[in-house]
């Protein structure tokens, strides 16, 4: 791709989580204040940027690169998204957000949160 969407309206929020999350992992509120890996098919909340000492730093808005696992890519354009089984993310009942590129080699999606 040409071009960078990267750090575009990017927000990020520092949540409690009872377990260690691999970057990129999709997650959900899980308390007041803390967040858990989504169930396949679940909404998400956001995107783990990292983890360390029980915090999580979520990225919940602006342009995130977000892995997903199903053999059909994701379209660009607007697509209902949510939580596969493998911590990224498939088309679904779930979010309606914005994808703006897919990488079929690295298996990744470019979404506007």
């Amino acid at each position: 791709m040409k071009i960078s969407f990267r750090g575009l309206g990017e927000h990020v929020a520092t949540f409690e989580t009872a377990q260690e999350l691999a970057a990129g992992t999709v997650v959900k509120i899980s308390g007041n204040g803390a967040v858990s890996p989504c169930e396949d098919g679940e909404k998400f909340a956001g995107v783990v940027l990292s983890c360390r000492n029980g915090f999580a730093a979520v990225q919940v808005g602006g342009y995130a690169v977000i892995p997903y696992s199903e053999d059909a890519a994701p379209s660009v354009g607007f697509q209902s998204l949510c939580a596969d089984a493998a911590g990224g993310i498939k088309t679904g009942t779930g979010r309606e957000l914005l994808v703006t590129d897919v990488d079929t080699q690295g298996k990744t999606a470019g979404v506007l949160l």
